[in-house]
């Protein structure tokens, strides 16, 4: 217990353990000039801070810094700095502390770039990397790495981690953030620092992967895009990309607005159509039915020709006219349209990816043989790659249906080889290397 009667933190004992034993001139030295200065640069934080440095030098993952797990934390810290020289321990912690500062507090690391980084990193709520993230702020104040080099590699981590935000791909980032430390030599090293991180992303297993646009096209076409919480920051994005300034984020008049409007009266029943219900219902969260407006008036289910005008004279932002103002009616057609192009201009544009990533699998299966599971092909068709009138449906991790049966893809393809008559003479076949989807054989996806 403290002096209040609460028990100890993680930054308590720590404190303690580096300061105790020492003599009181030096001990009193040490604190102000050290301990002070990592409290003062990271206020209440120092619990978390000490625990994410530990993953930094362990380059594995420890449990969070909070009051159930205290005890542990600290007999892991104690074990990993036995050896350990406390007055070097301390300078060390006070010089990463402010490392921390810059991810965790925003405070200015001295470059614009860099702090617009950190701060979509913030936004994208990926605690998970801190590690990560102090080891390559590091990197750059040690001269190892450029800015640009930096920034080269924070931009890919966003994509990456956007991409994976949209979808709701979140598993494993915990345990395996921590990991990626290891990877930062590697990273000083290359020679193409954007290049190198893309690999890196790339090559791990399938909760963690980078997804593709094949996987990121499905799930925007459909997905409830209102209801995502990043949704004004991505379509920030798009309008960065558009006009090269970013919206304010605190600015109150920025909205989200519905494009087809939430509630529909007779004049936007009309404009619709006679399945105006079920275009509704199905079209009016998506991303294509939705921009954004700085405007203070509610627009609510004005008509469409009513808020083209407002769009186009009053809106004050350019994703409001793009791919909108230039249709005469707002129905099925124009918000299918307005989402083909705004998904294609995300992908394409904002969240790029190496061209020979776009459709092929982004990470490293731990299965043996062809898993659909794994390769995100449940529920889609694949056709045959000497004859696309020739099609599957894939229905499970190891099956497809073909004329109303269940198949395995091997048996499957020695079953049409034989009614063509070109058969082999062993029988045997590898059904990945002749099916495809989407113009790519599965073996080159795999």
């Amino acid at each position: 217990m403290n002096s209040l009667g609460k028990p100890l933190t993680l930054t308590d004992l720590v404190r303690n353990y580096l300061l105790l034993g020492i003599e009181p001139k030096e001990q009193e030295f040490l604190y102000k000039n050290y301990w002070l200065h990592m409290e003062e640069s990271i206020l209440h934080q120092v619990s978390g801070f000490i625990r994410d440095y530990m993953q930094l030098k362990e380059k594995k993952s420890f449990k969070q810094a909070t009051e159930r797990n205290y005890k542990e934390l600290y007999s892991n810290f104690k074990e990993l700095f036995r050896n350990h020289d406390a007055k070097i321990l301390l300078k060390t912690l006070s010089e990463y502390s402010d490392y921390y500062a810059y991810i965790l507090l925003l405070q200015t690391t001295g470059s614009k770039e860099v702090d617009k980084r950190l701060a979509d990193i913030k936004i994208l709520d990926v605690t998970t990397a801190y590690s990560l993230l102090m080891a390559l702020i590091r990197s750059w104040k040690k001269n190892e790495i450029t800015e640009k080099m930096l920034c080269d590699i924070l931009d890919v981590f966003i994509i990456y981690i956007t991409r994976r935000r949209i979808i709701g791909v979140v598993q494993a980032e915990n345990k395996n953030f921590p990991t990626l430390v290891k990877k930062v030599p590697q990273l000083v090293e290359a020679q193409d620092k954007r290049k190198e991180m893309f690999k890196i992303l790339s090559g791990m297993e399938n909760h963690l992967r980078l997804p593709n646009d094949i996987e990121m096209e499905r799930e925007l076409s459909v997905m409830n895009f209102y209801g995502l919480k990043l949704c004004k920051f991505v379509l920030s994005l798009i309008e960065e990309s558009i006009t090269k300034s970013r919206p304010d984020k605190e600015d109150e008049k920025l909205q989200i607005e519905h494009i087809m409007p939430r509630k529909l009266n007779e004049s936007w029943e009309k404009e619709l159509g006679e399945d105006y219900e079920d275009i509704h219902q199905s079209l009016l969260n998506t991303i294509g039915n939705l921009t954004l407006i700085r405007h203070n008036q509610e627009l609510g289910n004005k008509s469409f020709s009513e808020k083209k005008d407002i769009y186009e004279n009053r809106a004050g932002i350019q994703i409001a006219k793009t791919e909108i103002i230039k249709y005469e009616h707002w129905n099925r057609e124009t918000i299918e349209k307005r989402s083909k192009w705004i998904i294609n201009y995300l992908l394409q544009e904002v969240l790029p990816i190496p061209a020979d990533m776009r459709k092929t699998n982004n990470f490293v299966m731990k299965m043996n043989g062809l898993s659909f599971l794994e390769l995100q092909l449940i529920g889609q068709t694949i056709d045959y790659a000497s004859d696309n009138s020739i099609h599957a449906k894939v229905v499970s991790d190891k099956e497809v249906e073909f004329e109303g049966k269940r198949w395995h893809l091997s048996p499957l393809t020695r079953e049409i080889e034989t009614r063509k008559g070109t058969v082999n003479a062993s029988g045997a076949y590898k059904g990945s290397q002749y099916w495809e989807y989407d113009g790519i054989k599965l073996i080159d996806i795999i």
